[in-house]
């Protein structure tokens, strides 16, 4: 029986409530009605913009991360003990300069033998060489001197070949003009005994005449005088014949001298024909005597290859010192790590005492005087961007600045799981502000319009295909206009036909407002920039 009792008590406080409540929310609504009855009968209030003209920027929206373009973890090459590491997290180093030190001493005496292998090479290259162009020196004037020998002896033969038909002709016309000077003798020698016998006559006629005379002279037919003009004629005759005998014997003389001439012309051609002869055989021994001197000469040539050989062993010698010694030098290099490139220490990891082993990261760098912002867009985005489009990028770091960039770096491919294509934006880092890894808001301007109408992105309506704008005309009328957009940024909407210039266009109104009524301007703000 309590029990009910309760549970009456219960519904009726339950029943109280509800009807509380119910009263309460028709109060409310009668208040509300109220209300919207007194807003009909009131102008709404509306806030305006002003359409203006600017420049309305394309861009392309997007988040990434800050990069160092550059990032080197520093490992030896070889094991050793670190002697000093002189940087920690935070420093900043120059390029080239020495970050950490491995024990060298192993490696210095490496290098100091192949030193000392190397000036022995060079030594032995030295000496050969010095021999080398010694026997080189000795073979060429050898062969020089046989060269000379042989060019006089192939010119004296040439000479002797060359005065061989001069010298017989010239014995040759000597025999001729021997003969000839006989030819001429001889005729002389005919001549003369002609006239001796002319002679002979003249003189027997000149005696017979005589004799008669002296035989008329003793019969007293002549006188004494012709006997003796005959006697002097016969004397006259016999002194011309005496002459003649003598011009006979001269030519006799003349063709016995011309005869022994022409024998010593003719002795002298055999002699010449044979000394020429002679001449020339001993001029051919000379070039064939000089012709084996430069053979044998130039045979000792033959060592030379072998000497060459030689050297060129030893050339390989040094330069295989040499190699080892740049090896031995590299390796004792590489116990001292050095910077690659001006930059700030991102991590060590290794301390002085421990042992270092290769390829072990003891000393991570990264560039950071300008830093890349590695993000990545759409495929249908990426046609837009090329390389050296201006980009700004915003870091939650500081929310007030924007950090001006260009794209640097465009991927030809995108990635296949993601669709999206990777772009790297530079920006400059001098002030040490930026940090490798932040996150990064990235605008790319892909696109500028001069002289664009612009309203506020609110003043615009969108129903389907078709968008409209509220424009409050200037007796603070509404009106209702159809417009064409164009592009969009942060400031707004490019408004390609429906509204001018100046056109007061409403961006918020209190009530809902309709194409004639009339508002009252509660507030005017420009498009946002």
């Amino acid at each position: 029986m309590k029990v009910w009792v309760g549970v009456g008590v219960i519904g009726i406080g339950l029943l109280s409530l509800i009807g509380w409540r119910w009263k309460g929310e028709v109060a409310a609504a009668e208040e509300l009605k109220q209300q919207q009855g007194a807003r009909r009968g009131s102008t709404p209030a509306v806030e305006i913009a002003r359409a203006e003209t600017r420049a309305i920027l394309d861009t392309i929206e997007t988040v990434g991360t800050l990069e160092s373009p550059f990032r080197a973890r520093l490992s030896p090459r070889t094991a050793g003990r670190v002697v000093s590491i002189d940087v920690r997290e935070g420093d900043l180093v120059s390029a080239g300069q020495v970050l950490v030190r491995v024990d060298p001493q192993e490696l210095d005496a490496v290098v100091l033998q192949q030193r000392a292998s190397v000036s022995e090479s060079r030594a032995r290259l030295a000496e050969a060489q010095a021999r080398f162009a010694s026997t080189e020196s000795e073979v060429q004037t050898q062969i020089s001197t046989q060269e000379a020998a042989l060019s006089r002896a192939r010119a004296d033969l040439e000479k002797a070949e060359r005065n061989q038909d001069a010298e017989i002709a010239a014995a040759e016309a000597a025999v001729d003009d021997a003969s000839a000077q006989l030819v001429g003798a001889q005729a002389q020698l005919t001549n003369a005994a002609a006239e001796v016998r002319a002679a002979q006559a003249d003189l027997a006629n000149a005696t017979a005449r005589k004799n008669r005379v002296e035989e008329l002279s003793k019969l007293g037919y002549v006188a004494a005088q012709d006997v003796e003009d005959a006697s002097l004629q016969v004397e006259s005759k016999r002194a011309a014949l005496d002459v003649r005998n003598g011009q006979r014997a001269s030519a006799e003389a003349s063709i016995t001298a011309a005869r022994a001439r022409k024998t010593s012309a003719e002795k002298r051609v055999s002699i010449t024909k044979q000394s020429v002869a002679t001449e020339i055989k001993l001029a051919k021994a000379a070039v064939a005597q000089a012709e084996a001197a430069l053979a044998q000469a130039r045979a000792n040539r033959s060592r030379t290859p072998a000497f060459r050989q030689n050297l060129r062993a030893l050339e390989a010698g040094v330069a295989s010192a040499d190699a080892e010694l740049s090896q031995a030098a590299s390796r004792r290099s590489d116990t001292e790590l050095r910077a690659p490139f001006k930059g700030t220490v991102t991590e060590r990891a290794i301390d002085p005492g421990s042992l270092a082993t290769p390829g072990q990261s003891l000393v991570v760098i990264e560039a950071i005087d300008w830093l890349y912002v590695s993000a990545s867009v759409p495929v249908e985005s990426a046609n837009k961007i090329a390389v050296g489009k201006a980009a700004e990028v915003r870091l939650d770091a500081y929310p007030d600045q924007v950090f001006n960039g260009t794209v640097d770096k465009v991927n030809r491919a995108a990635d296949p799981q993601s669709r999206q294509v990777e772009l790297k934006i530079k920006i400059q880092n001098l002030d040490g502000m930026l940090r490798p890894g932040a996150f990064a808001k990235v605008r790319v301007i892909v696109g500028r319009t001069d002289g664009a109408t612009v309203v506020p992105a609110e003043a615009v309506r969108q129903v389907g295909d078709s968008a409209t704008v509220m424009v409050v005309t200037d007796k603070d009328e509404i009106e209702e206009r159809k417009v064409t957009t164009g592009g969009t940024d942060r400031g707004g909407i490019e408004i390609l036909s429906g509204v001018q210039p100046g056109d007061r266009v409403v961006v918020l109104s209190y009530q809902a407002v309709k194409p004639g009524q009339k508002v009252n301007v509660a507030a005017e703000r420009g498009a946002k920039k």
